[in-house]
C-alpha cells in the first residue's frame, strides 16, 4: 500500500490516503476500493474506541487513542515519513525538562495521570530508567507490571519519581 500523510488539524486526526493497494502479492486494487465491491473498512479491523475511521480509501487515525492506559493527548502539528519511521510532531508550547541528570526517562507533566488507583491532577511524573548505561524499554502496555517493581520517591506532594526497571 502507497499512501500520503497529512495532519487535519480541525479533527487533531493523522490522515492516512490510499494512494495504491496492491493484494495477494501485487494484484493492483486501487480501483476497487474506489468502487466496490471492496472497501478498506472491511480489509482492516476497526478499534472499538474510533481512534481509526474509515471512509473511501481514506484512513483517519486517532494516535492517542491506539495506545492503552496510561493516556496522554496533545495537538498534532505535522506527520512526515523518514526512511524507517513515521514522525509526528506537537503543537503548542514544549514541557520543560525536568530537573534531574537522568538521560533515559518519561515524563509527563499537566493534565490527569493515573496508575491504577493512583490518580494525579496536575501532573508531575517523572518515570527514570534504573539503569542509565543502556536505553530505556518502556512499555505503555506493559508500565503496571513494572510499578511493583520500581522504587517510588514522593519529592514533594505534587510529584513523583519512579525509578523503573527495563520491560
Amino acid at each position: 500500500m502507497y499512501t500520503k500523510l497529512a495532519v487535519d488539524r480541525a479533527t487533531n486526526t493523522m490522515v492516512i490516503t490510499v494512494d495504491h493497494l496492491k493484494i495477494f502479492g501485487g494484484i493492483p486494487a486501487t480501483k476497487i476500493l474506489k468502487w466496490g465491491p471492496m472497501h478498506l473498512d472491511k480489509m482492516i479491523t476497526l478499534p472499538p474506541n474510533q481512534s481509526l475511521l474509515v471512509r473511501g480509501n481514506t484512513m483517519m487515525v486517532k494516535p492517542f487513542g491506539l495506545f492503552p492506559p496510561p493516556r496522554i493527548d496533545g495537538q498534532l502539528a505535522d506527520v512526515k515519513v523518514g526512511t524507517n519511521d513515521i514522525t509526528i510532531s506537537f503543537a503548542g508550547a514544549p514541557v520543560a525538562a525536568p530537573h534531574s541528570n537522568a538521560k533515559n526517562y518519561v515524563y509527563m507533566s499537566g493534565g490527569i495521570c493515573q496508575f491504577g488507583k493512583f490518580r494525579m491532577e496536575d501532573t508531575d511524573v517523572l518515570i527514570v530508567d534504573q539503569n542509565q548505561a543502556n536505553p530505556f524499554r518502556f512499555s505503555v502496555a506493559h508500565y503496571a507490571d513494572m510499578i511493583k517493581k520500581s522504587r517510588i520517591d514522593v519529592r514533594e506532594l505534587r510529584s513523583i519519581t519512579v525509578s523503573m526497571p527495563d520491560y
